[in-house]
C-alpha cells in the first residue's frame, strides 16, 4: 500500500556523535539524550576462566532522541510534537479524502554533521488519522406520538471542541416496515441546527419509526439514527412506585418495602394493589410469563408491605447473586385505572462490600510514599454503620537478594516471600480508607488483601523498572474539580529534579505543554488553569532527564466536569402555574448565543422517555476522543504508573519515539556463555582437562 505523506517536519539539530553525559534541547523541543543508560560493559572470558561471569546485552545509542506524539491525527486540529514547546502542526480538514491511505510525519536534519541512531539524517513515523471527527445529536419533543399527531424533532452535529457543524444535512424518516415517509436532502442549518416536523396519519404504522441523519465532513459521511414510538396510548393519571432496598440477604426472613402511588400534580392515590413476585427475568420459550405470588391490599397514596421468603422460595431460587422482580397493579378507587410499576432485588449473602479503588497504584516506587485506598459500603452503596467499623490490611512481600553469581543457583534461593505487619484502620463516615504502606526496601512486588467482616478484595502490586532507583509521583491536591478552575499538582523526586516537562491531554488533543525549572528540589508544586477543552477527562504526563539520560517519568488523570465553553441556565418565574397562565422563562447565555427550549408534559415521561439530548451524552460524545485510561469516579485522580517507562508515558494517550529501550521492566538480560567453547586452532579436546576440555597441541 502506498504512503500518503501526511506532515513534513524540518528541523534544525544537533545530535550527539559520541558518548555524553549532556543533554541538548533543540529550538523545536526534541529531547536529544546522551548514550543508553542501561548499557553495562562485562569483562571477557577466556576458556580457562574457571568462573563464568554473566553477560548482558548493550547497544550503543549515541545521539539518542526521544519524541512525543499524539496517538492518532485528527482532521481540523494542530498535530503537537515534542516538548516542552509544542510544535504544532495544522492538520487539513479534508485530510481523510486523499489518496493512498498510509500517512506519516518526518523530522529531518539540516546540518551535515546531524544524524539520529544509526547514522539516520531523517527519522519518520506513521500515524493514523481519525475519520469519526464528528457527533450528531437528534432531539425530538416526545418519545411516544399517537396516531394523527405532530412529530417535531431537532438536528445538529458538533467536533471534539463543541464547535457546530455548520454544512447541509441529509434527513430520512422510516415507518416500522421500512417504508421511506419522508426524506431531505442537502437541508442548510440555522446557526448549525435543522428543525424539522413530521405529520402523522390517521392510521399509521404503530411500532419504532427511525429518524436518519448524515452529514459529509471534509473526510467522510457521517451517520446516525434515532427512533421514536407511535402508539395508542393514554397519559398516566397517576405513577406508582415500588420503593425497595436494592438487595436483601439470603438469612432474611422476610422482604420489606412500600408502594406509592401519586398523581402527577402531586396528590395521593386511593385504591387496590396486587402485588407480583417472581423471578427478574423475561418470557419462556413459549412465550409464557415466569411464575410468581401474589398478595393485594389497600392503598391512599402509600401502603407498606412484607413478603416472607418462605413464600419467594417457591417461586424463585433464593441464593447470592439471584434477582427477583417486584411489580406492583394500583387500581384507581374511582375510575378503575390500572398502573403499574416495578423494581428488582438483588439476593446477597453479606450486607458489606469492599473494593480496592482504582486510584490505589498499581506500581510502586521506593523511596516514594504509596497509599491503599479502598471503600466500605452497604451492598446498595450507602454507609456503613458509624459503630465497630474498622478495616484490616495484609500484606505479603515479594523479595529478591542481590548476589554475585545468584543465576547460577536456584532462584528459590534469592527469593521469597515474608509478611508485613497487619494494619488495623477505622473506617470514616464516607467508607473511603486511606492505608499508607512502608515498603521494604528488597521488595519485589506485594500482594495486598483488605478484609472488613470477612468481605474481602484483593491487588498485586508490582515495582516500577529504574536502572537507577529514581523515581518520581505526581498528586493530585484536590477533588471534584471544574472546568475554569486552577488544578494543583505536586511532583516529589527521589532526588533533586532538574527541568520537569510535562503536557496535558484530553479529547485526544494536547491542550497545554510546559517546562518548569525546579531549581534542584526534591518535592515542587505546579498549577494547570482547567478549561472546558480539558473536560471530561484530563491525562498529566511528567518527567525530567537525569544527567546520564535515564528518563524519571509518571503520569496521572483526573475528571474535570464542565465541557461547555457556554454556559447556560435556566429560570422559571414560579414553581406552579395554573392553565391558561402565562409563565416567564429567564435564560442566560453568551451573547448571540441562539437558545432553543423543549417544554415536555410530566405525564408523557411517564410512558416513555430518551428523546432529549442530556449533557452526560454530550460529556461522553467528546470523551470518546480520549486515547488514555480514564478514572472511575470525580473524587481521585487515577495514577497512570505502569512497570515500564514507555507504558507509563503512553498511559496518558501519547505515543513515544525513541531508540532508547523504554520498555524494560527488569534490569538487563543475563545469561551464561558458553559451556564448551568452540575449539581454537592448535588445540585438541582432552577430557579431565582444565575447564572447557582443551589442550594446546605443539
Amino acid at each position: 500500500m502506498s504512503r500518503t505523506r501526511l506532515l513534513a517536519l524540518v528541523v534544525a539539530v544537533f545530535a550527539l556523535t559520541g558518548p555524553s553525559t549532556s543533554t541538548l534541547l533543540p529550538e523545536h523541543g526534541l529531547t536529544y539524550l546522551p548514550p543508553n543508560p542501561y548499557t553495562t560493559s562485562s569483562p571477557s572470558t577466556t576458556p580457562t576462566d574457571l568462573i563464568r561471569t554473566r553477560q548482558t546485552r548493550s547497544t550503543d545509542l549515541s545521539g539518542s532522541y526521544l519524541i512525543t506524539a499524539p496517538w492518532h491525527a485528527t482532521p481540523g486540529f494542530n498535530f503537537s510534537i515534542g516538548q516542552p514547546g509544542m510544535l504544532n502542526l495544522p492538520v487539513p480538514e479534508n485530510i481523510g479524502l486523499q489518496s493512498g491511505g498510509g500517512y506519516y510525519w518526518e523530522v529531518k536534519c539540516l546540518h551535515e554533521n546531524c544524524t539520529f541512531f544509526g547514522g539516520q539524517y531523517r527519522l519518520f513515523y506513521s500515524v493514523s488519522v481519525i475519520q469519526d471527527v464528528t457527533t450528531i445529536f437528534v432531539q425530538t419533543d416526545k418519545a411516544i406520538y399517537k396516531p394523527g399527531q405532530m412529530v417535531h424533532y431537532r438536528v445538529f452535529a458538533v467536533y471534539p471542541d463543541l464547535q457546530m457543524y455548520d454544512g447541509n444535512f441529509w434527513i430520512e424518516i422510516k415507518d416500522p416496515n421500512g417504508n421511506k415517509i419522508q426524506h431531505m436532502s442537502d437541508v442548510a442549518s440555522r446557526e448549525g441546527v435543522v428543525e424539522g416536523s413530521l405529520g402523522l396519519a390517521d392510521q399509521p404504522v404503530f411500532g419504532d419509526w427511525v429518524i436518519t441523519v448524515q452529514i459529509q465532513t471534509a473526510t467522510r459521511f457521517d451517520t446516525y439514527s434515532k427512533s421514536f414510538t407511535v402508539n395508542e396510548y393514554q397519559l398516566p393519571r397517576f405513577e406508582v412506585v415500588v420503593d425497595m432496598p436494592s438487595y436483601a440477604l439470603t438469612t432474611d426472613e422476610n422482604i420489606q418495602g412500600s408502594v406509592k402511588a401519586t398523581y402527577t400534580f402531586g396528590q395521593p392515590v386511593k385504591g387496590k394493589v396486587e402485588l407480583h413476585v417472581s423471578r427478574n427475568q423475561g418470557l419462556d420459550s413459549c412465550g409464557n410469563e415466569p411464575r410468581h405470588m401474589e398478595l393485594s391490599f389497600d392503598i391512599d397514596g402509600e401502603a407498606k408491605f412484607s413478603v416472607p421468603k418462605t413464600d419467594i422460595s417457591r417461586v424463585a431460587s433464593v441464593y447470592s447473586g439471584s434477582q427477583i422482580k417486584v411489580t406492583a397493579f394500583v387500581k384507581e378507587e374511582l375510575t378503575d385505572v390500572r398502573l403499574e410499576g416495578s423494581t428488582v432485588v438483588t439476593f446477597r449473602s453479606t450486607p458489606y462490600k469492599v473494593r480496592i479503588l482504582d486510584n490505589t497504584p498499581s506500581v510502586f516506587k521506593p523511596g516514594l510514599p504509596y497509599s491503599v485506598f479502598a471503600q466500605v459500603s452497604m451492598q446498595d452503596d450507602s454507609p456503613v454503620p458509624t459503630s465497630s467499623t474498622t478495616l484490616t490490611m495484609v500484606t505479603t512481600a515479594h523479595y529478591s537478594i542481590p548476589s554475585d553469581n545468584s543465576f547460577l543457583y536456584s532462584t528459590g534461593t534469592f527469593a521469597g516471600t515474608y509478611a508485613l505487619p497487619i494494619q488495623d484502620v477505622d473506617v470514616p463516615p464516607n467508607g473511603v480508607v486511606k492505608i499508607d504502606l512502608s515498603i521494604p526496601a528488597n521488595a519485589t512486588s506485594l500482594d495486598v488483601t483488605v478484609d472488613y467482616k470477612g468481605v474481602t478484595d484483593y491487588k498485586s502490586i508490582s515495582k516500577m523498572f529504574s536502572s537507577s532507583n529514581t523515581y518520581l509521583q505526581l498528586s493530585l491536591l484536590g477533588q471534584d474539580l471544574t472546568s475554569r478552575q486552577t488544578a494543583r499538582l505536586e511532583a516529589k523526586a527521589t532526588e533533586s529534579m532538574g527541568k520537569l516537562w510535562y503536557q496535558v491531554l484530553s479529547r485526544g488533543l494536547v491542550c497545554e505543554s510546559k517546562v518548569v525549572d525546579t531549581q534542584g528540589q526534591h518535592v515542587m508544586t505546579f498549577d494547570i488553569p482547567l478549561t472546558p477543552m480539558m473536560a471530561p477527562t484530563a491525562h498529566v504526563m511528567a518527567y525530567y532527564v537525569r544527567s546520564d539520560g535515564e528518563i524519571v517519568p509518571d503520569a496521572i488523570a483526573f475528571n474535570v466536569e464542565g465541557v461547555f465553553n457556554n454556559e447556560v441556565t435556566i429560570e422559571m418565574s414560579t414553581n406552579k402555574s395554573e392553565p391558561h397562565t402565562d409563565l416567564d422563562v429567564y435564560l442566560t447565555a453568551d451573547p448571540n448565543s441562539v437558545v432553543h427550549l423543549l417544554a415536555v408534559d410530566q405525564s408523557v415521561l411517564l410512558v416513555k422517555s430518551g428523546n432529549d439530548v442530556t449533557p452526560g451524552e454530550v460529556a461522553t460524545a467528546v470523551g470518546k476522543y480520549d486515547a488514555g485510561n480514564t478514572p472511575a469516579d470525580s473524587t481521585f485522580a487515577l495514577s497512570l504508573s505502569q512497570e515500564s517507562i514507555r507504558s507509563t508515558l503512553e498511559g496518558s494517550g501519547l505515543r513515544i519515539y525513541s531508540d532508547v529501550d523504554l520498555s524494560r521492566t527488569r534490569p538487563p538480560y543475563e545469561s551464561l556463555p558458553p559451556a564448551y567453547p568452540h575449539m581454537q586452532p592448535g588445540q585438541t579436546f582432552a577430557p579431565g582437562a582444565a575447564f572447557g576440555g582443551f589442550t594446546t597441541t605443539t
